[in-house]
């Protein structure tokens, strides 16, 4: 039991994917206009990459404002509303990627 336990944990540790290498080059081109931590923060698993950028999880975060920009909630952000400056206006509120009256 021993002889095989030992180099499938061996295996599973040198296959196991490591969020910060795997696939860096997506996050250092994505990252590569929006500022230095950007980038070294995606090497460590999280960051602006992670959220907005081609890491993340949920669809309707995005990236707004270039380097200066930040990460817009694109479902419920009034001044984002669906895509990036796209801002709610007449007492209207952001719902679902809409602008609605409330």
């Amino acid at each position: 039991m021993r002889t095989i336990f030992l180099p499938l944990l061996l295996f599973i540790a040198a296959t196991s994917a490591n969020p910060g290498s795997s696939g860096s080059s997506d996050c250092k081109s994505w990252c590569s206009d929006k500022g230095k931590s950007c980038f070294s923060d995606s090497e460590k698993g999280y960051g602006q990459c992670f959220d907005c950028g081609p890491r993340k999880n949920n669809k309707y975060k995005q990236w707004c404002g270039g380097r200066n920009g930040k990460c817009c909630d694109t479902y419920k952000d009034n001044d984002h509303c669906g895509k990036c400056d796209n801002k709610c206006k007449d007492g209207k509120r952001c719902d679902k990627s809409e602008c609605k009256k409330p």
